[in-house]
């Protein structure tokens, strides 16, 4: 079984955008703070907008609400995070939306 990574799916996401965006997709994939405690994997800009994003993989709607809700969102600081995933069902999808 070919397990992907979540770099992968990153790179793949950031091509996605920049393809859509026409290029002007900046990421920055360092941690925000040195510990991590945001519990966000990086921050995208695009077309001059912040955006912290999160990667999963697999994700299910139960994983994705204890994220949202050890994260603290919705926050004053940032905006709605970002969700870059490998794969989304129906079921996720409708979640989202």
């Amino acid at each position: 079984m070919n397990d992907i990574k979540e770099i992968d799916i990153l790179d793949k996401s950031t091509l996605a955008l920049s393809n859509l965006f026409n290029d002007s997709v900046t990421l920055h994939d360092e941690k925000m703070l040195p510990n991590n405690k945001t519990g966000i994997d990086g921050m995208l800009s695009i077309n001059a907008t912040n955006l912290p994003f999160i990667i999963l993989k697999r994700p299910t709607i139960g994983t994705i609400s204890k994220r949202v809700k050890d994260i603290g969102f919705p926050s004053k600081t940032l905006n709605s995070p970002l969700f870059i995933v490998d794969y989304a069902s129906n079921e996720l999808i409708h979640f989202f939306r």
